[in-house]
Order: structure tokens, then C-alpha cells, then sequence
């Protein structure tokens, strides 16, 4: 009995829900980065192998901890812009190859939004590798089978899909702007690049994190910019600026502290039913490009 109630343990932290032993979880991300490395390595033969191990031994367990630290305080993700970037510049490899390897540099602190909806929700661990293990598969097959049926209706790039027509060339630009930087001769990126800038921007950063943690103020304030600034589109942060004064200012004195309960009830509501209409209207556009030749 003891030989198994130890087992147990190191199986699971939670038998009744079927937690994974933090033993186990290590060993499966041991398992996984020292793969993806190996895979990095192969492909990418002269680039210098220990940023791979770097980015999977210290730069993604701190990003994701710090990701899961956020989540939980302000369900704001963490990043950290231009490291994969400025590590790919520094090592001097030359050529584009290395910016397609796979390599180790992932922020899985967003997955504990997922496990605490397991949690609240009772679903077991092992119920939810089942499911992958079901829908993967039909995923893929559907993905293949309706990226050839959108290639027929109409060439891609085209009118008839205005997202791709006018977009793809931007971001295809874009890439190869941050790509130019491990060529050999003028580089774009290393032109647009300003180490003023960049200082300023760290400066300021630190200063209002040091202002506000000693007049008792929140500190979070600076993440909130951050992530202001980096929004596309203003209409999207005027909107979102709107609707959390609206919940601060009208309905939480409204409802007081069950609007906190309320919301992300609504949040999820709202989600589904945006989902459901955007897959009725894919539906009736790919039916009305198909139909399209035979009524003309």
C-alpha cells in the first residue's frame, strides 16, 4: 500500500482531478525542449547551439512564470519584445534560415488561464488530452480540405479576399525588414534601429514603475500603457477605455461587487454568440462564391 499510495503521489498532486506531478511536468518539458533543440541544431548547423538552451533553461520558465504571475493579477500576458531578435543579431549568423527554425522560445504562462477554467469547471486533466487527441486530427483534415476549397472559389490574393489582398504584402514586408538584420550587406532593421530610443523608452519604463511603487500608487498603470501602445488600431483601445468606465463607474455601483461575478459571464456570452455569427457568415460567403458560377 505504501509502494502505491507513493506512486500516486508522484503521478498525480491531485487524484480526483487528475493533476500531473510537477516531477512529471518537468520531465515532459525536459523531454520536449531537449527535441526541439536537437531539431534547431540540425537544421540550423552554424548557428551557436547554447542561445537554444538558453531560451529553454532561463528565458522561458522566468517569461512564463512572470506571464502566470500577470494572468492572475490583471489577465494581462507578458512579453518581452525583440529578444529572439536582438539574441539572433548578437550570435553573427548569417542568413534567413535561422528565423524558421524551431526553436524553444515560449510563453506557456497563458495556459494557466486553462487549467484554473478546468478547475472551476471540474474537468479532469486526462479528459482534455482526450479531446486533443480528437479534434487535432479532425482540425488538420479540415484545414486541408477548406484551404483547397477556398484556393478554387478564387485566387488568393484577390478581391474576393480583401484581408489577404491587402495585408499580406505588409506583413510580408515587415518580415523581411527584421530579416534583413543576420544578412550580409545593408540591413534595414539595424538602420531603423536607435539605441536612443530605445533607452529613452527603457528609462521612462523604469521611472514610472519607481513613482508609483513609492507614492503606494498601482503599479500595474504601467503595464496598462504598454499595452496601449501597442495596439494597431485606436478605435479598438477607445472602445475597450469606454467599456472598463462604463464597468468601473455605472455598473459595479449598480451592482456592486457581483458585477466583478458578472462580467466575465457576459464576457463569455458575448464571445460564443460573436463566434457562432462569424462561422454563419463564413458559411453563407464560401456558398455564395461557390453558387456564384453556376447563376452567371
Amino acid at each position: 500500500m505504501r509502494i502505491k499510495d507513493g506512486w500516486k503521489r508522484l503521478v498525480t498532486n491531485n487524484i480526483e482531478r487528475g493533476d500531473f506531478s510537477i516531477f512529471i511536468a518537468l520531465g515532459i518539458y525536459a523531454c520536449t525542449s531537449t527535441l526541439w533543440i536537437s531539431v534547431s541544431t540540425y537544421l540550423i548547423p552554424g548557428f551557436p547551439w547554447p542561445f537554444f538552451v538558453f531560451y529553454a533553461a532561463v528565458y522561458t520558465p522566468l517569461l512564463s512564470y512572470a506571464t502566470a504571475k500577470l494572468e492572475g493579477l490583471c489577465g494581462q500576458a507578458l512579453t518581452i519584445p525583440m529578444v529572439r531578435e536582438a539574441t539572433y543579431i548578437l550570435s553573427g549568423y548569417n542568413g534567413v534560415k535561422i528565423w524558421f527554425a524551431p526553436a524553444p522560445l515560449y510563453n506557456y504562462g497563458v495556459a494557466t488561464v486553462e487549467f484554473r477554467i478546468m478547475e472551476l469547471t471540474g474537468t479532469k486533466i486526462w479528459s482534455q488530452i482526450k479531446t486533443q487527441f480528437i479534434t487535432v486530427p479532425v482540425v488538420l483534415v479540415s484545414m486541408v480540405l477548406f484551404s483547397q476549397l477556398m484556393w478554387h472559389m478564387a485566387d488568393v490574393p484577390s478581391d474576393a479576399y480583401p484581408f489577404a489582398q491587402k495585408m499580406w504584402e505588409l506583413r510580408a514586408k515587415n518580415l523581411c525588414l527584421t530579416y534583413s538584420a543576420t544578412m550580409e550587406g545593408g540591413s534595414l532593421f539595424m538602420e531603423a534601429w536607435k539605441w536612443r530610443w530605445f533607452g529613452w523608452g527603457l528609462g521612462m519604463g523604469t521611472f514610472a514603475y519607481v513613482i508609483l511603487s513609492l507614492f503606494g500608487l498601482p503599479t500595474l498603470l504601467v503595464f496598462g500603457l504598454v499595452r496601449g501602445l501597442s495596439q494597431g488600431s485606436p478605435s479598438h483601445v477607445t472602445f475597450e477605455l469606454i467599456g472598463a468606465l462604463l464597468g468601473r463607474f455605472y455598473f459595479r455601483r449598480k451592482f456592486g461587487d457581483m458585477w466583478l461575478k458578472f462580467s466575465p459571464v457576459l464576457l463569455a456570452g458575448f464571445s460564443c454568440g460573436m463566434g457562432l455569427i462569424g462561422m454563419v457568415a463564413v458559411s453563407f460567403t464560401i456558398l455564395t462564391k461557390m453558387m456564384a458560377p453556376l447563376i452567371y
